[in-house]
């Protein structure tokens, strides 16, 4: 097992342990219930920096900076309150980690603090 780099505990949407550093462009995992979803920093080809998201190795999200949410189109974020519930502890990890600055999203964990998941990254 890798060794661990951060690693925080979300309770009812609030920090309740967190531990080590967390690097903005290291991978994580969101894990919550039955899900683990990893987050991966990629760098495209065209120089563009990415953040894709990937459950059972599938990809399901990729988010383009500099909001980090998903689009329906260009410059255009999907309703978070239309995301699968599942999937949204994913995106409230992504404001708690300040990587995602997207205000909508953030009032919208502001508001709704029910979510229970773990973050954890793992050293390089």
């Amino acid at each position: 097992m890798s060794e661990i780099q951060y690693q925080a505990t979300i309770e009812n949407g609030e920090i309740k342990t967190e531990e080590g550093y967390f690097f903005k462009a290291g991978s994580f995992e969101v894990q919550s219930n039955n899900n683990v979803f990893l987050c991966q920093f990629n760098r495209l080809s065209n120089g563009d920096v990415i953040w894709e998201v990937l459950e059972n190795s599938e990809s399901i999200f990729k988010l383009t900076h500099p909001d980090y949410v998903p689009e329906k189109n260009l410059g255009q974020n999907i309703k978070v309150e239309t995301l699968d519930k599942e999937k949204l502890v994913v995106f409230d990890a992504f404001g708690k980690l300040d990587i995602s600055k997207d205000k909508e999203y953030k009032s919208f964990f502001a508001e709704n603090k029910t979510s229970n998941y773990k973050i954890i990254q793992f050293k390089i």
